[in-house]
């Protein structure tokens, strides 16, 4: 039987759910909503090339490369023999805790302890893990554990040994000296599945002295971790108590006691219909039949989870009201403002109440047909794709910074006309897109003075990180005053701009007016474009005359993003299915990404070896994912227009 140990992965999880310590590793026993695909997972994470490129800064490392825990340990053993040795992924084992150390230095009994992550820093300072009363930040928080809970096992492993500690970090204050970077490290799978990241080059001189990476040494910090109470559900528990609790409970397999909350939300071992008849068991269903005695029918009606923007979900789920049908008006205070625009506690109200009485249909605010009488025709719907490397790929680039590398376009006529006007897609690999982006989405848009519709926020933020771009390069750029005042016609500066207004065909956002004038039940309290467009395809009479295509023979709609082809052969139903509803986890920014899809597709191009006629199919694929969320907002449009009588 397999030793079951707590690794450095199983403590990091539970740390975010004790719980979830009993169903993971249960493959074909609980559903787990986690990618399966190494590659995938691997590009929308990011975090392998940076990995490569930390062992690329230690020339002459050796690396473990056995997978086996006992194969692991004997040929970490043998390399630390040695006096002075630099061992990637060495392998420590203590009293059942197991960790795997991404880079260890051995100089005599001194030794660091490197965990590289693909988060981004600024310099080596550990300051910038503190608030501003001194409290570690949250965002931090599992990468300083992961690093504690490491020192801990190998201090204790090797007590001999005077043990360092340091997080490697994608520094964000520093430049690539170089182009193609990025390219010196190429993802690959193997014939065992497993995910391998392969340098293709040495570096220069340059990209070794360039300090995108930063080594921060972790001290004060790590002696707060290891001697505060700073662990377990409460944060009343020693790391090396709570540690030796989770190992006792995973080596024994043994539940610990759920403790629901907001963050159930987001658990991994939710299980759909189709997994559950299929005899997959869903971790999720079972926390809470144990500790709210849910019966299937309760796990037919909403839960507090689904309120959109609350930050009450904890404290009603702690006083036992996890079901929608237990809150009232009385949780929810707001003025009333019909007909204009909904607040926040008032959509929430609107969204509860509905649930609780059954009621299905919408609620379109008729404030809504004001601001769509402003609206200037030709319209306009733009969306955009992009990415932010943590290995640059251009020279003079900062890590994460922005690459818009697609866009579609569709327009409204005032007759009702709908096209698809343009595009652009960056297939090249290695070029910088960005000034090119920007000059063709001036091309489609400068023709006319009609309204120009975004959905959230991205597009207003991609486009003034380019405008900060342009303005930090201009001398390369001869036409950066024509391509800025582009910019700035179409955008408002963002909080931390200032010396420019919101421009005159500042673009409107579709996100921002469904959150204030429009809810469907059917979107089950979220706002995405991808929860919106099934529910006005199901409800509008104007979109089933204009879009029949869409609709099977009962009248029912289907889901057109189900209908596209995929962005990846090979890929598994599961997989395909959590990435069409962007479930891709972001280490950068900590979130789901909703246009995960599209970036994954790019960093493929980019990071894999691809034959010619695999980049045209993917090419291809991500031209008609990105059409079609353009129209996706052409149809919310339609909709509206079609209630409102315009």
């Amino acid at each position: 039987m397999k030793s079951r140990y707590l690794t450095k992965t199983r403590f990091k999880l539970a740390n975010e759910c004790p719980t979830e310590l009993f169903y993971t590793a249960k493959k074909g026993i609980y559903a787990d909503q986690a990618l399966e695909d190494p590659l995938l997972a691997a590009l929308a994470e990011g975090g392998f090339q940076v990995g490569e490129f930390a062992t690329a800064l230690f020339p002459g490392g050796e690396r473990v490369n056995a997978l086996e825990y006992e194969e692991a340990l004997a040929r970490t053993a043998e390399l630390l023999a040695r006096d002075e040795v630099v061992i990637f992924e060495p392998a420590f084992l203590w009293e059942g805790m197991f960790v795997r150390v991404d880079i260890l230095v051995k100089s005599g009994e001194q030794v660091q302890l490197i965990e590289v992550k693909s988060k981004s820093c600024r310099g080596a300072d550990e300051a910038q893990f503190l608030g501003t009363r001194g409290n570690i930040l949250g965002a931090w928080r599992p990468y300083l554990d992961d690093v504690a809970f490491q020192h801990y096992v190998v201090s204790q492993a090797q007590p001999r040994w005077s043990v360092s500690a340091f997080l490697m970090l994608v520094n964000k204050d520093a430049s690539c000296p170089t182009d193609g970077l990025h390219q010196k490290f190429l993802l690959e799978k193997g014939p065992n599945g497993r995910m391998s990241c392969r340098q293709t080059a040495k570096l220069d001189d340059g990209e070794m002295e360039s300090g995108l990476l930063a080594q921060v040494p972790i001290v004060e910090l790590l002696d707060r971790l290891q001697t505060e109470p700073l662990y377990g559900p409460d944060s009343d528990r020693l790391l090396a108590d709570w540690a030796a609790h989770l190992r006792d409970k995973y080596a024994a397999d043994e539940r610990i006691r759920p403790m629901p909350g907001k963050h159930c939300a987001n658990c991994s071992f939710q299980a759909s219909e189709a997994e559950r008849e299929d005899g997959l068991r869903s971790g999720f269903r079972e926390c809470w039949t144990q500790v709210f005695n849910f019966t299937d029918e309760d796990f037919a009606q909403p839960t507090v989870l689904e309120v959109w923007n609350s930050r009450s979900k904890d404290a009603w789920i702690a006083n036992k009201r996890p079901r929608i049908s237990q809150l009232d008006q009385s949780d929810f205070v707001y003025e009333p403002t019909y007909p204009g625009a909904m607040s926040t506690k008032e959509r929430q109200w609107i969204q509860v109440d509905k649930a609780q009485r059954g009621d299905q249909s919408a609620e379109l605010r008729p404030a809504l047909a004001e601001k769509m009488r402003s609206w200037t025709y030709p319209l306009h719907c733009i969306d955009f794709e992009t990415m932010m490397p943590a290995i640059p790929m251009h020279a003079g680039c900062h890590p994460y910074q922005v690459l818009a590398f697609q866009f579609s376009h569709h327009v409204i006529h005032d007759d009702g006309r709908v096209e698809h006007a343009g595009e652009y897609l960056e297939e090249r690999v290695g070029e910088f897109p960005n000034i090119d982006f920007v000059r063709a989405l001036r091309d489609e848009l400068d023709g006319d003075q009609g309204t120009i519709f975004r959905y959230s926020s991205h597009e207003n933020s991609v486009l003034c990180s380019i405008r900060e771009q342009i303005l930090r390069d201009r001398a390369q750029i001869p036409d950066h005053a024509e391509l800025v005042a582009f910019i700035e016609s179409i955008t408002q500066p963002r909080r931390k701009e200032a010396g420019w207004q919101p421009g005159p065909r500042n673009m409107v956002d579709l996100w921002d007016l469904t959150k204030k004038y429009y809810y469907d039940p059917l979107m089950r309290g979220s706002n995405s474009i991808k929860q919106v467009l099934p529910a006005v395809l199901a409800t509008s009479p104007a979109l089933r005359a204009l879009y029949p295509e869409y609709y099977d023979t009962h009248g029912q709609p289907g889901d057109p993003y189900a209908q596209l082809p995929t962005l990846f052969e090979g890929l598994s139903e599961h997989d395909r299915e959590q990435i069409l509803r962007g479930a891709i986890y972001l280490e950068e920014s900590g979130a789901i990404a909703d246009g995960g899809a599209a970036m994954t597709a790019f960093a493929r191009m980019q990071y894999t070896e691809m034959s010619t006629a695999e980049r045209a199919a993917l090419c291809t694929a991500l031209r008609q994912y990105c059409e079609l969320d353009t129209l996706a907002m052409v149809m919310i449009i339609q909709a509206w227009r079609g209630w409102l009588g315009q």
